[in-house]
């Protein structure tokens, strides 16, 4: 609500100077129009700065590094498709899945070294791709995966903003989401008591809110797991380089995506025991 609101305060800004400027321009030429006039045509100013800034916003993102890009190219036990709305990687199995939101301005196939991990002990992984890089423009994404697969076992994830978006998502439908893995992120609305929750973060984290992920300890439901990995940061659960005003990690990006996907691993188990 507060991103709404700062949003509509900046274009009120921008409609104002528009205004100023178009006044002054028009009598600068000599040209005499109405107010109304001028209205319309700094609300198009205002209007065409914002898309001008949104594209340049959104187009700056955090790229999927080479190590990531590889695993697009492989052909050992696990392969790696892609549509345009997800990239699958097809594990050894074919009864469970994960359904991943990534987080903000960040490729979607950033993730792919952490989700070839999950897929060569039997999950099936799906990388939302949303439009813009925003995880809340596809909010929709692991519904419509499920409608079209069939898989006994279902965990909806996500990182940072894309873990918000997956909560969301888990809490509306209780009734298809078996687990919910938040990477560096937290829920903002309540979850029914039979989803297992599986929080994990990075100790290093200056990115994730503590106060709010405290606060949101008020929505997880009776089977939940945290899980702080020494030394981790924010960015290393997915393959984008460093993260600005991140922490520095005190183990390798590695190390930290082998002990993700061993908790992750260790939640399908429980959620199928279940």
């Amino acid at each position: 609500m507060k991103y709404i609101v700062l949003s509509l305060i900046n274009f009120l800004a921008v409609f104002v100077v528009s205004f100023l400027m178009w006044r002054f321009i028009f009598r600068k030429i000599g040209k005499r129009h109405s107010t109304l006039i001028r209205i319309l045509v700094s609300v198009l100013t205002a209007i065409i700065f914002f898309v001008i800034i949104g594209l340049i916003y959104f187009d700056d993102h955090y790229a999927a590094d080479e190590t990531a890009l590889e695993v697009l190219k492989r052909e050992d036990g696990i392969r790696v498709s892609e549509t345009d709305k997800y990239l699958f990687v097809d594990g050894k199995g074919t009864d469970d899945c994960l359904i991943f939101y990534p987080g903000a301005k960040v490729d979607s196939a950033a993730y792919l070294p952490l989700m070839a991990r999950l897929a060569e002990n039997g999950l099936d992984c799906f990388v939302v791709k949303p439009p813009l890089r925003f995880a809340q423009f596809a909010a929709t994404a692991a519904g419509k995966i499920i409608e079209a697969y069939d898989y006994e076992t279902v965990i909806v994830s996500g990182h940072s903003l894309g873990g918000v978006v997956s909560s969301i998502y888990a809490g509306a439908h209780s009734d298809l989401v078996d687990g919910l893995v938040l990477l560096g992120s937290y829920p903002i609305s309540d979850l029914d008591d039979q989803i297992q929750l599986l929080t994990i973060y990075g100790s290093e984290d200056l990115i994730l809110d503590r106060k709010e992920y405290e606060r949101s300890r008020s929505c997880f439901p009776v089977q939940s797991e945290e899980l702080v990995i020494e030394g981790g940061n924010h960015a290393y659960f997915g393959n984008y380089g460093k993260q600005e005003a991140d922490g520095e990690a005190g183990i390798s990006r590695d190390s930290q995506q082998k002990i993700t996907a061993d908790a992750i691993l260790e939640l399908v188990s429980r959620c199928k025991d279940n």
